[in-house]
């Protein structure tokens, strides 16, 4: 599950990527992922909020 996390982390990923990725990792990745897109939204609305 870390894979991916390290993967997106660590390079700026296209979409076409992260879906290769995916079918490789198959479903536990796909909510991992979520997971990271969802903290990430999160992180940029509060730091949007601390900025303004």
């Amino acid at each position: 599950m870390l894979d991916i996390m390290l993967f997106i982390i660590g390079r700026k990923v296209t979409i076409k990527g992260i879906i290769m990725q995916l079918k490789r990792q198959e479903n536990e990745c796909i909510s991992c992922f979520c997971l990271y897109l969802c903290s990430v939204i999160y992180n940029h609305l509060t730091w949007e909020r601390l900025i303004v």
